[in-house]
């Protein structure tokens, strides 16, 4: 499955670049991809703003990418980041802001799994896991995105962002230690 990395949704100037900050001793982004890469050969990774010719200088791995440039200039969001990496296709993908982790690889493989055994039969846009408790598992990412999705987001004008109740989601419960699926 594709994944999304989205680093172009806040536009700073190289010093105050979140994404380009120092991860035990690599640039954040450049940690996302390389993690990213252990989970998929399809990446893309979308970039905007002041920082993007300093990210092309610092994070190598951005090579194995595919590279898409949201050119909203200070309107870039998160929405628009990820319209820009859905012209490439609306295959499904995980969609991940570059600062927030991927969170326990066992508990992303079941979102993944979920979204894989439900096919492009799928009736929801976004896939979301959540904790037992109801919550967000992992501040709401990673999320996977359907081809139903995507169609959804590149057509439809009127969303105003990736919680607008428009956008038909699916919660997936996941385990914790207390109860287990």
């Amino acid at each position: 499955m594709r994944i999304i990395l989205l680093a172009g949704y806040r536009n700073h100037s190289e010093s105050e670049c979140p994404w380009l900050a120092d991860s035990d001793g690599l640039p954040l982004l450049e940690r996302r991809i390389r993690e990213a890469c252990e989970l998929s050969p399809s990446i893309v990774v979308v970039l905007s703003g002041l920082s993007s010719d300093d990210t092309l200088r610092k994070c190598p791995s951005l090579e194995r990418c595919e590279l898409v440039f949201d050119t909203n200039g200070e309107e870039a969001n998160l929405l628009s980041n990820l319209r820009s990496a859905l012209k490439l296709g609306i295959d499904p993908a995980v969609v991940l802001p570059v600062e927030v982790s991927f969170g326990p690889r066992e508990q992303l493989k079941k979102l993944i799994f979920f979204a894989v055994q439900q096919g492009l039969r799928a009736p929801f846009h976004l896939l979301q896991a959540m904790e037992s408790t109801g919550d967000f598992w992992n501040g709401g990412f990673p999320l996977i995105i359907s081809a139903t999705g995507g169609q959804e987001l590149l057509a439809n004008e009127t969303l105003l962002g990736l919680s607008d109740p428009q956008i038909r989601r699916q919660e997936l419960r996941l385990a914790s230690r207390d109860n287990p699926l």
